[in-house]
């Protein structure tokens, strides 16, 4: 039922500190104990008494308690694929189980923090994170079922950040913290140093159509590269509250922000400018999927709040004209700023990370919690 558990390994760990413990009142047999990872629960706690055995599974069905920090949906392959604190994260092919290979290995991360795919090519995907000892990055070739550590680092002390992946997938751009952004070649077996960034934290996406185009956010300042990561010019200044930008599939050089209480802005000059989205009162997170049927642009879906004073999850099919909010006052989820995204291949469907409630995913006619 929760394959993850094995954390890589052959077997699941028992739990290294007790988080709770009840024995039920009514049924001296049935406990639970809560630890890290679960809630473990056994039938025949009295076996304990006379010295047998005591059998223990997994307890917990339909709670969660992850933070999800990254998602994407690839136009082919799994629908869904993320990344996730302390369980490192999962390839969905199935959006109603637990998935039956568990979770990433080779390596396994404590927390995956980027996730990204080649929109063109999306049996590449790539992942950076907080590694167990190990690799802090991660490719691969078959849209995530199998995966192969990066053979180097950029120069420093790497650990996690942003990563981006060409639109063919020939090339990835990897902005660490605590180092300076690199590029690569040959999928991570080397790093060679970005030319044109000033050093200090940076967040990197790629233009989902132009091979080789990345867009890193530095500051308040945008820089471009069109030469797979090698070098870097500034292009612009951001608008005040910048928090992330992300790139348009299909579209080269159309970049959508957001910027908290600033609202959203959009670029269709490749950064150059950006002109702020009206009806936008709080921007936390952005993502596409599939457009309206009779529509070209993608849906466009939004976490945050309206300036009717309406907060949720809202999706535009009109390039931010409009906003329709999709959840309502009974399905709220907490905190939903963490990530958000649709589907390329189901129109009006959306995955929202949450932190603590794990991944939610919802389809026009119904919420359904993953």
């Amino acid at each position: 039922m929760s394959p993850y558990l094995t954390f890589g390994g052959s077997s699941a760990r028992f739990g290294w500190w007790v988080g709770a413990l009840a024995v039920d009142p009514f049924d001296p047999n049935h406990a639970m104990y809560g630890t890290g990872a679960t809630i473990w629960s056994t039938n025949d706690l009295t076996n304990a008494d006379t010295g047998r055995g005591t059998h223990w599974s997994v307890g917990a069905r339909g709670l969660e308690e992850t933070a999800v920090v990254s998602l994407v949906s690839p136009p082919s392959g799994a629908h869904l694929i993320s990344g996730l604190g302390d369980i490192g994260g999962f390839r969905h092919d199935n959006l109603n189980v637990s998935p039956r290979t568990g979770m990433f290995t080779n390596p396994v991360f404590t927390t995956t923090e980027c996730i990204d795919f080649a929109e063109l090519n999306p049996m590449v995907v790539a992942r950076v994170g907080r590694g167990n000892g190990g690799a802090n990055g991660a490719y691969s070739t078959d849209n995530g079922i199998t995966w192969q550590p990066f053979l180097s680092a950029p120069s420093g002390t790497p650990s996690s950040g942003t990563i981006a992946v060409s639109s063919d997938g020939k090339s990835m751009v990897w902005c660490p913290q605590g180092a300076t952004a690199a590029s690569s070649m040959d999928n991570g077996r080397t790093w060679v140093a970005c030319n044109g960034l000033p050093t200090g934290r940076a967040s990197v996406v790629s233009d989902r159509l132009r091979p080789g185009t990345y867009y890193v956010i530095s500051g308040q300042d945008l820089y471009l590269s069109a030469d797979g990561g090698t070098d870097f010019s500034r292009v612009s200044t951001l608008p005040p509250g910048t928090r992330h930008l992300l790139s348009v599939p299909g579209i080269a050089g159309d970049l959508w922000l957001t910027c908290g209480d600033n609202g959203v802005y959009h670029s269709t000059d490749g950064g150059v400018s950006f002109a702020p989205i009206g009806h936008v009162y709080d921007a936390e997170r952005i993502g596409f999927g599939k457009a309206k049927p009779g529509s070209v642009y993608p849906a466009i879906y939004l976490t945050g709040q309206t300036a009717d004073g309406a907060s949720g999850v809202f999706r535009s099919d009109d390039q931010g004209i409009n906003w329709i909010r999709i959840n309502d006052n009974q399905h709220q989820y907490g905190y939903s700023g963490q990530t958000v995204t649709g589907d390329p291949r189901v129109y009006g469907r959306v995955y929202m990370g949450s932190n603590g409630r794990g991944i939610l995913y919802g389809d026009p006619v119904s919420i359904a919690h993953h």
